[in-house]
């Protein structure tokens, strides 16, 4: 008896320890101001050649989160990202977009700029507020990246 106590204790144990919980998916915003951002018509465009690239120097850990809209003023279907646990000067890729938000749960400074172009990122535009939805133009805009200073 003792045994089968035992080893159901331990048991009971190691499964309690190996499940760990999923965090739900964040809650896309619901009310916010909507402006148009054109690659073709703004003079400060980043263009790189190759795209951004990193060696693999990780972004600061920010509750922040990048909503990708298939659909303008940010409705419709998308797809999103948790900015702080990625990749600092990559070019990530996604379906196209047209309308994207940045959404910061927590209140502190972005210490990073996010910015969005097309497929291979050979140019980008800096989305320049956080919780302001920008209507997106002058390209197909397939690709996302957070930037950092060197």
């Amino acid at each position: 008896m003792f045994y089968t106590t035992a080893l159901a204790t331990i048991a009971i144990a190691f499964i309690g320890t190996s499940v760990q919980a999923t965090p739900a998916p964040p809650t896309p915003p619901t009310s916010f101001p909507i402006a148009t951002l054109d690659i073709s018509a703004i003079s400060n465009i980043t263009r790189v050649a190759g795209g951004p690239h990193s060696d693999a120097t990780l972004s600061p850990q920010i509750a922040a989160y990048l909503y990708l809209y298939e659909g303008s003023n940010c409705s419709g279907t998308y797809s999103y990202t948790n900015l702080g646990g990625m990749q600092a000067n990559e070019c990530t890729q996604n379906n196209p977009f047209v309308s994207v938000i940045i959404q910061q749960i927590a209140p502190s400074p972005t210490p990073y700029e996010v910015v969005v172009g097309p497929r291979q990122c050979p140019e980008v535009i800096a989305l320049p507020s956080v919780g302001v939805c920008y209507n997106l133009s002058g390209a197909l805009f397939e690709a996302y990246a957070v930037i950092t200073a060197n």
